[in-house]
């Protein structure tokens, strides 16, 4: 959880099966670069999940109170 309370979109992916712990350590890895991109748009750029499925969890994300 993160200091909103909210679950992390990559532990939501992992939990809807989206993606591997692995998966998510790589993309964390290329955003502690400094490049600023967020998670969710490095891991559809690495073609790990689909715009629709970052789109979903996203909207799983905002209902959670």
């Amino acid at each position: 959880m993160n200091p909103t309370g909210r679950k992390l979109i990559g532990q939501i992916l992992c939990e809807n099966g989206y993606l591997k712990q692995s998966q998510i350590e790589k993309a964390l890895a290329k955003q502690k670069e400094g490049k600023h991109r967020k998670l969710g748009q490095i891991l559809v750029d690495f073609g790990y999940i689909t715009f629709g499925q970052l789109n979903a969890v996203l909207a799983l994300q905002a209902q959670q109170p």
